[in-house]
């Protein structure tokens, strides 16, 4: 008469199969969670470039046109505590009213460019106009 039951060859190819899914579930949790985890420094990234180019839009319109020149803004910035992975670099940059990249004196027309980077290779640029036009 056969005994009912599992071998240990079965029950070592079951526990090998389970293994294997296993180790390919926590693999596509992982990468999940590093998904995650890039995102967000990004969007705290961008929260802090466009923390500092709306301060500027704030200082133009407060102090006017000639107030936004790299004098009054860090070239460089490093943070503390929760936002201490981030740098925070601003560049003003007079250029010309037909193409808004070539630089030239008395223009009317500033381009600032602030660049929030977290480690060597992960960045987040934002830039836009300021016009000494509405004051």
């Amino acid at each position: 008469m056969r005994e009912r039951g599992f071998t240990l060859i079965e029950t070592v190819m079951a526990v090998l199969i389970i293994g294997i899914s296993l180790f390919g579930l926590m693999h596509l949790f992982q990468g999940t969670v590093s998904t995650a985890f890039d995102t967000d420094q990004a969007v705290r990234a961008t929260q802090l470039a466009r923390e500092r180019l709306e301060r500027m839009i704030f200082d133009k319109k407060m102090n006017g046109y000639n107030y936004i020149v790299a004098a009054n803004y860090p070239a460089v910035e490093n943070f503390t505590g929760d936002f201490s992975p981030f740098s925070r670099r601003v560049s003003i940059t007079e250029v010309r009213g037909d193409n808004l990249t070539t630089p030239a004196p008395n223009t009317g027309y500033k381009r600032v460019v602030v660049t929030v980077s977290w480690d060597a290779t992960n960045r987040v640029q934002l830039e836009t106009l300021v016009t000494q036009w509405n004051e």
